[in-house]
């Protein structure tokens, strides 16, 4: 095949997954409503973590393990945003290890917050202005632990999310 005819094939393909993103996050946006009027969150790790899993299980290739959790992760980002305002409160300055290591954790569509301090981003969690606080320090009430995790190339400490107790 020549270069037009393969660049006309992937053209046809990008429509159709443009056609296919936009249907999921219209699914997302009405699985936002569901969980609102449900009073639940609208970031559920164990939901994501499993998609993920399940989404490697089914990969047969070529797309590489990494590149599959990085495109989904997106996609789930962009989900999280579609259903309701999503940030991120963080220590320190853009691309601190802490802002670096939520950025890949969440996607790129939360609204990351940077904080002088714990107490500021404490603040940011009890006004609203974000759903989560990541931070590498382990830290008790008024906070509930979501996850830890670590990223390899930003830090060797783990990183912890936490979202105020109800």
């Amino acid at each position: 095949m020549n270069l037009k005819t393969l660049r006309n094939q992937i053209d046809k393909i990008d429509r159709e997954l443009l056609r296919l993103i936009n249907r999921r996050l219209e699914c997302a946006t009405a699985i936002g409503e569901a969980k609102k009027e449900a009073g639940q969150e609208v970031f559920d790790p164990a939901r994501e973590m499993d998609l993920l899993e399940k989404l490697h299980n089914l990969n047969e290739g070529p797309l590489s393990p990494e590149a599959l959790t990085s495109i989904f992760r997106e996609l789930l980002s962009c989900s999280r945003s579609m259903q309701a305002h999503f940030g991120v409160a963080f220590i320190g300055k853009s691309a601190s290890p802490a802002h670096l290591a939520a950025r890949e954790l969440l996607g790129s569509s939360c609204t990351f917050i940077p904080c002088k301090d714990a107490a500021t981003a404490l603040k940011q969690l009890e006004k609203g202005t974000c759903n989560l606080f990541a931070d590498q320090r382990e830290r008790k009430t008024p906070l509930e632990k979501v996850l830890s995790w670590s990223i390899r190339g930003i830090s060797e400490k783990k990183f912890h999310l936490y979202r105020l107790r109800d």
